[in-house]
């Protein structure tokens, strides 16, 4: 299993506060079967701004200590990019870290609270950069759990959807669980990570999202999920990505509110 979103570089976001830490948790991802981690940074303008020569020599020094410590897990770094103005241009100056070396693929993180208005034109401007985004945890979304059908737009667009491991399993409430099984069922899922922060409250665990999501669909898309999809990230490949199902009206809400609404229109 391939791990695209875990916070696991100790001391530059909200995520891992130390080396031992960090080293706590790749050994619970070693122990579930994990082969190789992205280890993710927050970029939040005005928040969390590691630039990439620093990520690079936290990166460096995890990575002589996982050596040191007989890891077989491969680690790479790639920041999780807030959403907003300027990020092809920060990609050409080397600020912000993409998945990968030919700079293909990104990790963007939209707004919790909503999907804006300016997204579609954010993503045209990375398309056309030939550049593919990522969209982190869109089940986790305000907008999406209202309306998941956004996420079947921004997918004909030309993103890919990274979902969350907690999501799967409920952890993150029962209406994001309920937008994953519906993207699943529409082809809307490319990815996973474990958006680990820690080695207790958010430890970096896929096995059991593994577990469930086959029996919510087939072994073949389970491995393009947590395998395929994501080695093929990592390596600047073109992924063989099935056409997204369209939605019927069913399909479209799942919060109660939205629901009472649309009996009085």
């Amino acid at each position: 299993m391939i791990d695209l979103h875990a916070h696991i570089l100790p001391g530059l976001d909200d995520g891992s506060p130390d080396m031992d830490t960090s080293l706590r948790m790749l050994t619970i991802a070693e122990e579930e079967g994990v082969t190789d981690i992205a280890a993710t940074t927050h970029f939040i303008p005005a928040t969390w701004t590691q630039p990439a020569d620093a990520v690079r020599k936290a990166l460096d020094e995890f990575r002589a200590r996982i050596d040191k410590e007989s890891f077989s897990i491969r680690v790479t770094a790639v920041h999780e990019i807030h959403a907003g103005a300027g990020i092809v241009e920060r990609l050409k100056k080397d600020e912000v870290l993409p998945y990968d070396t030919k700079c293909r693929y990104i990790l963007l993180e939209m707004p919790h609270a909503l999907v804006p208005a300016w997204m579609n034109q954010l993503v045209t401007e990375l398309i056309q950069a030939d550049i593919t985004p990522i969209i982190a945890h869109p089940e986790r979304n305000r907008d999406i759990k209202r309306a998941p059908k956004i996420v079947y737009d921004l997918v004909e667009r030309g993103c890919l959807m990274q979902i969350t491991a907690a999501s799967v399993l409920g952890k993150t409430g029962s209406t994001a669980k309920k937008i994953v099984e519906t993207l699943l069922k529409h082809q809307l899922v490319h990815a996973i990570g474990s958006d680990a922060h820690d080695d207790e409250k958010r430890p970096p665990k896929l096995a059991e999202a593994w577990d469930q999501i086959l029996e919510w669909t087939d072994e073949n898309t389970v491995k393009s999920i947590f395998e395929t999809n994501p080695r093929g990230i990592l390596n600047s490949q073109d992924l063989g990505i099935p056409r997204p199902l369209p939605f019927s009206a069913d399909d479209e809400s799942y919060t109660l509110g939205h629901k009472i609404r649309r009996l009085f229109t």
